[in-house]
């Protein structure tokens, strides 16, 4: 008798900050897994993004409209797979704020994840008396628009502002169905600095998911409190 497939893959439940979707998921397997270090260790960033996306698509086991999902709702889900596939504890070396000393440092990934300003999912900005942008979370897309912008801070911040444009009201009539490049050549690059710069502060005031950890220096003559924030989804994975 042939050996049948044999896969007793635990299945677990979150409910996405963002999207308040209830999505059923599982952990990455071994093949997988070997595919995403295979992507890490090529240094190939788009490449890493890329097996990141398809890992997750894989272990999602719920509807789940990845063209609408947000960034903090992938590094939400994502962050919980790479737990339950690789255990909660994530090291890392850290280095005292006040001493310099570098030392492996271990943490619970999921107990210091937090989504700041979580009530603030959509903002109003009234640009003008005749314009008006609904703001709302990144789509997790922009991570690669992250990195192949990554050396043009200037245009990076550009496509942070017009990705975070979700409905433009111009004299009255309302338009979301539009892209980031429409809505920089239509509508951003025609606004004032000044107004770009009231644009940029309410960006400030969105949800963010960030994990702050609380640790000592080891060094018996430092002992410094401190604590360390992570605030990208790479510093999670390591």
């Amino acid at each position: 008798m042939s050996l049948p497939v044999i896969d007793a893959t635990p299945s677990y439940v979150i409910t996405l900050p963002i999207s308040e979707k209830e999505t059923k998921y599982r952990p990455y397997k071994v093949g997988e897994e070997l595919g995403i270090l295979t992507a890490s260790n090529s240094e190939d960033k788009l490449n890493i993004f890329e097996s990141f996306t398809d890992t997750v698509k894989r272990c999602v086991q719920s509807e789940l409209d990845f063209d609408k999902l947000t960034l903090i709702d992938f590094s939400y889900l994502l962050l919980h797979i790479r737990a339950k596939s690789k255990g909660e504890l994530v090291e890392v070396e850290k280095t005292c704020s006040k001493c310099g000393k570098k030392e492996p440092f271990s943490f619970d990934i999921l107990k210091v994840i937090e989504i700041e300003n979580i009530k603030n999912k959509k903002l109003i900005v009234d640009v003008a008396d005749n314009i008006k942008l609904e703001l709302g979370s990144l789509p997790f897309n922009y991570l690669k628009t992250m990195i192949e912008c990554q050396d043009d801070k200037e245009k990076l911040a550009m496509y942070a502002l017009a990705s975070s444009v979700k409905k433009i009201v111009f004299n009255g009539k309302i338009f979301a169905d539009f892209t980031p490049e429409d809505a920089l050549t239509n509508c951003i690059n025609n606004f004032t600095e000044q107004q770009l710069k009231m644009i940029s502060g309410k960006l400030k005031k969105l949800p963010k998911l960030i994990g702050k950890v609380k640790c000592k220096c080891s060094d018996p003559e430092c002992g410094h409190e401190h604590v360390i924030t992570l605030d990208d989804l790479p510093s999670f994975l390591e």
